[in-house]
């Protein structure tokens, strides 16, 4: 039922109410108050005569006049705080008909939250908002779609457009349908000729899609070229590849290679929560990067397949964008100076657009927020700049997603302001959605703190959710008890709010008045297990306190004043906001174990670093190394920490020319300490790597000539190739090119590139085919004619890179490894291998492209490639330079490798340069220096003291510096 047949049927049953149901009983049984007041004696003579029927039939008529006016009063009420903006009082005796009276006002009058948020202000939070199509070429003929007969335009909708929720826009450019036909588009006929949107394509045919497409947009004649192109190079003669190679003439269309294509499977509506987890667990491996031992590497994905679907459908952008609007928010309402609060109620959040719905209109929308027409909404355009607010205190921080599409549209309730929300319909809807939304408090960024009480939960659910929540999410045993605590902190509230004199929790964080008390307190109740009555309680007592910084949400089929449902099929409705058939937002239980089997992976910290495994690469220097390059079973090439004698202290002296200073110092006097000593000189390897090429390799890569492809990822990811690069979707390509060459010789089939670059999203085999012709035409052709990037015309079918392109990880590996070979004579290959790294590893390479937009390198979890992966092998081999160097008595070329390991670790999380530099710093006397070094470690680690520091690092300083850590 759409929202203008509930609305109608609603007004309806309030006039049936409160005048056709008091007419029938007047006509039928007349007026049952009687001409005058009966005496005692006349009561009592009524009684206990003999009846005819006729005290039974006024029995009757009073029964109904009663039953009537125990709703209508209540009706009225609800009608009456609507007109005067208030809230209803509420109805001793009366609870059950009350709650139905206000859900019936709501649905009538299309109210927001009391006071209503008027139907026009809910346009911005419409079911499917337009959106913007791709820009197509003047004059293409528009497609045209021949209906068959069964077919729904939604459907037809979700075949060409990819989501059947753009099914307004194909009403919207059929006018004429709808004048001949006021079903449309609700209803279509077979044959009818329905005109689609320009970037509309076929996807296949489907259940109640089943017709065919009249009209094909064309794309343009291509320009003409203004020179004549060269002359191909020959190509030696090749076997015709077999229908399911890839044509070697592919059209020149690469349209949608970056678009955000339907999602088929996991996530497909959690792409906030996605993100918000991928923020938590990025956090916690740079933490176990400070625990990481030399030569290791912190703990792989449990379960890689699982964290590719996370980042594939995580939207940051939509995140940060949100986060930095509510701040915003908060910072302008408190410059405005008013001493009245607005009433927000609920965030659309629609392609960088944030929408706050609010419940009183409010023209004075503090900038750079907009006000619409009736000032119901204030929206901060996409376009709008927003001031730093990393120090300002989440606004709303209980709001929480209801609805989301993949393509980044949100909606989002404000729990606190709802007081108790219900969720009913479809049980296992209702209850993934539950998930959802307790997934999200535990990790939201747009919180600052919350405690989740959870009640009621299956004990599976509740441990992976409390694994998610990093000390935010408890649970309960008892849902009466978790009832009763929650009451008990809203009446406490209530108590300081009106001590303080605010009017809301809301008002308390915005004015930053004893801010720190109004941390949401949240109860997520999913089986009231017969609590009901205590649910309702609670309920009338957060309506009483307002916003009191505590909230609560049960799924139940009870009538509540705040309600959602979900249905079977997924779609979502809130009466209250005007929506019906949006996508809820869910958790099944299955991703929901797997989102915390990621999370519990990542959150270990001490002794839970790995063994590098051994080298997979099928080209022969690769054997005898792992995959970090380093030596396998190298006894004599040690990088862990080692037992030093003390050597005498040289007179601190100024920093050369060459040296670049680690850190700046500051004139503080410590004690003389004793210095790092040198280690045994490591002996040359005799079962050196094969690899007789390896200083070829290393010269055409400096060639300035771009003969061979070099692709490179130990800094942002460069392609440089002999061919003329893409004029369009450079970053794309770039993905695809580095894609394949990690893969080295093992090569990818069409399906994995598939699965890799669009991983669970529809996407046919013409979009990967263009895109490996355009891959092929910028890789180019060596100087024989053999292309760079061979079609998949072999028996197995692989796509893979021909050898002698060139990969700046391959290249680094290949001199460690050499270099650890020759023992002490290798310091010049390891420099060498550090002159590869340019910056922090694929710097910036899987950040989003905007809200909306396939995500990039999904694939990184479980690849040889992994960012952290490369600079633990960067910092390692650091280590071993200053080793060497420090054994030679060269200061500077330690410096320059600790120098070489923080540019690939920018953020200094890996603890190893900080000791590396401290040796340096000991080796040369710079006393100041060191303590400089060990002030910033703590402060960088934020903290208090050295023995707060991971016990190895503290360890390795205490070896080093012991006596001025025991003067501290």
């Amino acid at each position: 039922m759409g929202t203008h047949t509930r609305r109608l049927t609603a007004q309806a049953s309030i006039l049936l109410t409160l005048g056709g149901i008091p007419y029938a009983l007047y006509a039928l049984a007349g007026n049952p108050l009687p001409d005058r007041v009966p005496s005692w004696s006349q009561v009592a003579e009524r009684l206990t005569a003999h009846d005819d029927g006729t005290l039974f039939l006024a029995a009757l008529t009073w029964a109904g006049w009663f039953g009537w006016a125990s709703f209508a009063v209540p009706l009225l009420i609800e009608l009456v705080s609507f007109a005067l903006r208030r809230r209803a009082p509420h109805i001793a005796g009366l609870s059950w008909q009350q709650r139905r009276a206000a859900a019936l006002v709501a649905a009538a009058l299309a109210i927001g939250v009391t006071p209503a948020v008027a139907s026009a202000d809910a346009q911005p939070i419409s079911v499917a908002p337009a959106v913007a199509a791709p820009a197509v070429a003047v004059g293409a003929t528009p497609p045209t779609y021949v209906v068959e007969r069964g077919d729904w335009l939604y459907h037809v909708a979700d075949r060409f457009l990819g989501d059947g929720d753009r099914y307004p826009e194909i009403a919207a450019l059929n006018p004429d349908l709808e004048r001949a036909d006021p079903r449309f588009p609700d209803h279509i006929e077979a044959r009818q000729r329905v005109q689609l949107p320009p970037d509309a394509h076929d996807r296949g045919a489907r259940a109640h899609a089943s017709g065919s497409l009249a009209a094909v947009a064309q794309p343009p004649p291509p320009a003409v070229p203004s020179e004549p192109p060269p002359a191909p190079s020959p190509v030696p003669s090749e076997p015709a590849p077999s229908q399911s190679a890839e044509s070697l003439h592919e059209p020149n269309d690469d349209s949608g290679l970056d678009a955000s294509l339907p999602v088929t499977a996991a996530f497909a509506t959690a792409g906030l929560l996605a993100a918000l987890v991928m923020f938590r667990i990025t956090r916690r491996r740079q933490r176990q990067r400070q625990h990481r031992r030399p030569g290791r590497r912190i703990p792989q994905p449990s379960e890689p397949a699982v964290e590719r679907r996370v980042r594939s459908a995580a939207q940051p952008v939509d995140v940060n964008r949100l986060d930095h609007a509510l701040r915003t928010l908060a910072v302008g309402l408190r410059q405005r100076g008013q001493t009245k609060t607005p009433d927000p109620a609920a965030v659309w959040l629609s392609g960088g657009d944030v929408h706050l719905m609010l419940a009183e209109a409010d023209p004075a929308a503090p900038p750079p927020f907009e006000t619409t027409e009736a000032a119901m909404t204030w929206t901060l355009p996409a376009t709008a700049e927003v001031p730093n607010v990393d120090d300002v205190l989440a606004p709303l921080p209980a709001l929480v997603t209801v609805a989301s599409r993949p393509g980044g549209d949100h909606l989002l309730i404000d729990l606190e302001r709802a007081g108790l929300l219900s969720i009913g319909g479809d049980p296992a809807g209702a209850a993934d959605l539950l998930r959802y939304v307790s997934a999200e408090l535990a990790t939201n960024q747009w919180s600052d703190d919350v405690e989740v009480v959870l009640a009621g939960f299956q004990s599976d659910d509740a441990e992976s959710l409390v694994e998610l929540g990093d000390g935010r999410v408890t649970t309960t045993a008892s849902v009466s008890e978790a009832i009763h605590r929650a009451g008990r902190r809203a009446a406490a509230n209530a108590a300081a709010m009106s001590d303080a004199d605010i009017p809301s929790a809301f008002a308390g964080r915005i004015g930053d008045i004893a801010a720190d008390a109004w941390m949401p307190h949240v109860l997520l109740i999913a089986d009231p297990e017969g609590a009901d009555n205590e649910v309702h309680e609670l309920e009338l007592q957060l309506e009483r306190a307002g916003r009191c910084a505590v909230a609560a949400t049960v799924v139940t089929s009870a009538a509540t004043r705040w309600r959602i449902d979900v249905t079977a099929d997924g779609s979502l409705a809130v009466d209250w906001l005007s929506i019906t058939n949006a996508t809820a937002s869910r958790l099944p239980r299955d991703q929901l174990s797997h989102l915390a089997s990621v999370m519990r992976t990542a959150r270990a910290t001490a002794r839970v670093d790995q063994d590098v495994p051994a080298a997979t690469d099928q080209e022969p220097w690769a054997e005898g190394t792992d995959a970090h390059g380093h030596l396998t079973n190298a006894g004599d090439v040690p990088l862990a920490r080692e037992q030093e004698r003390p050597q005498a202290v040289p007179p601190e002296q100024p920093p050369t020319a060459r040296t670049v200073a680690l850190t700046s110092t500051r004139p503080v006097i410590v004690s003389t300490l004793a210095t790092v000593t040198a280690k045994r000189r490591p002996a040359a390897r005799s079962d050196a790597p094969n690899d007789a090429e390896l200083d070829a390799d290393i010269e055409a890569w400096y060639r300035p000539d771009r003969s061979r492809p070099r692709i490179a990822v130990l800094g942002p990811a460069v392609v440089e190739a002999p061919g003329e690069p893409p004029e369009e979707r450079i970053r794309f390509y770039s993905e695809l090119v580095v894609y394949l060459a990690q893969r080295g010789r093992v090569g990818a089939t069409g399906e994995q590139i598939d699965d890799a670059l669009w991983p669970d999203r529809r996407v046919n085999a013409r979009s990967r085919r263009v895109a490996i012709s355009k891959a092929r035409r910028w890789l180019g052709e060596a100087a024989d004619g053999t292309q760079w990037l061979p079609p998949n015309a072999g028996s197995d079918r692989l796509y893979r890179l021909a050898p002698g392109a060139l990969l700046d990880w391959q290249l680094f590996r290949r001199l460690r490894a050499r270099g650890e070979a020759r023992g002490a004579d290798g310091a010049e290959d390891l420099r060498r291998a550090l002159e590869l790294v340019r910056g922090e590893p694929l710097a910036g390479a899987d950040l989003p492209y905007s809200s909306g937009y396939r995500n990039p390198y999904t694939w990184l979890p479980g690849s040889d490639i992994q960012p952290h992966n490369l600079a633990s092998a960067v910092v390692d081999t650091a280590h071993r330079l200053v080793d060497l160097c420090l054994d030679a008595g060269d200061g500077a070329g330690a410096r320059w490798a600790v120098e070489r390991a923080w540019l690939a670790d920018p953020a200094r999380l890996d603890d190893h340069p900080w000791i590396d530099a401290m040796r340096v710093a000991r080796a040369d006397g710079r006393s100041a220096e060191l303590r400089a070094l060990l002030d910033g470690l703590v402060r960088t680690r934020e903290v208090e003291v050295p023995e707060d520091l991971s016990p190895d690092t503290y360890a390795a300083i205490n070896d080093l510096i012991g006596e001025f850590l025991r003067s501290r």
